[in-house]
This record gives structure tokens, sequence and C-alpha cells, in this order.
């Protein structure tokens, strides 16, 4: 008798113990979502342009410097991109981080841009965060109005 009620509890564990076929497996995994970015990722935390600064006249060569951390950088490069004042597009370059950049610190940075006087007066440099995702919430930029340099 005590042999008969083991195998029936035996069963009756062998049984709880397997997958429910009939439960609903249409509902959706939950995503895991790993932080990338830190939270106080503002524009100025992360980059400090020393050249050049907002409304200084530019001329070509244009020399652009200043710190980022070493986040703002892909294969340590970003774009640089200098508009004119209809937003069109003068010319684009790449500013280059200056010693180690896969850190969290600040990196110093240097690129020259090169260009053709535009027909306005006033433009805008910018500089763009390397995004490697293409990720549009990953995107970041500043933009440094600027000034050309008018010829009589």
């Amino acid at each position: 008798m005590l042999r008969i009620y083991s195998l029936i509890l035996i069963a009756i564990f062998t049984a709880s113990c397997k997958e429910d076929k009939s439960r609903n497996t249409t509902s959706p995994i939950p995503e895991i979502k790993r932080e990338t970015e830190k939270s106080n990722d503002t524009l100025n935390n992360l980059l400090k342009v020393e050249n050049p600064q907002p409304g200084q006249v530019v001329t070509s060569p244009l020399e652009i410097t200043g710190v980022a951390r070493g986040y703002w950088f892909f294969e340590a490069e970003a774009t640089a991109e200098l508009l004119d004042g209809n937003l069109q597009t003068i010319s684009e370059t790449y500013t280059t981080a200056i010693g180690e950049w896969m850190t969290e610190d600040w990196v110093p940075f240097s690129g020259t841009m090169t260009f053709e006087k535009p027909a306005t007066k006033n433009g805008f440099l910018v500089l763009h965060k390397a995004n490697a995702s293409g990720l549009k919430k990953h995107e970041m930029s500043d933009t440094i109005p600027v000034k050309f340099q008018m010829q009589n």
C-alpha cells in the first residue's frame, strides 16, 4: 500500500513540474534596457569649445579646438559642419581627439576646416557627437553662431 501511495505522489509531482503548454505564449518578453549614457549627459557636461567662440569672425582655414568627454567620439572622431546663414552646408570635417579617448574624462580635440566665403555674413558651426548606432535618441550637437569676414 505504501508503495502505491509513493508512486501516486511521484506521478503527481512529476506532472506538476511539466511546462504548461496551455499558457498564453503570445505575451511579449520584457525588453532589457541598459543605460549607455549617463543621466547627467547635458551638452555642458560633454563639450567645451574653445575656438571659435559664439559670434566670432571666422576665416578659412578655421581651427576648431576644445575639450569633450571621451565618449563624445567614436574611434577618436566626431563630425563638424559649417552652415551659412541660410542653413546650407558650406563645409564638413572631423574633429579628432588628442590622446586617449576611451575614457569618461575630458579629452582635448582639434580639427581644421577649409571653406569658400559664403554669400551670407552669419553662419553656424555645428559640432556633432559621434553616433555609431545611428539612433535618433543618441544624437547630440552644439551649434555655435559665427560671423564670416566680408570682403569689400
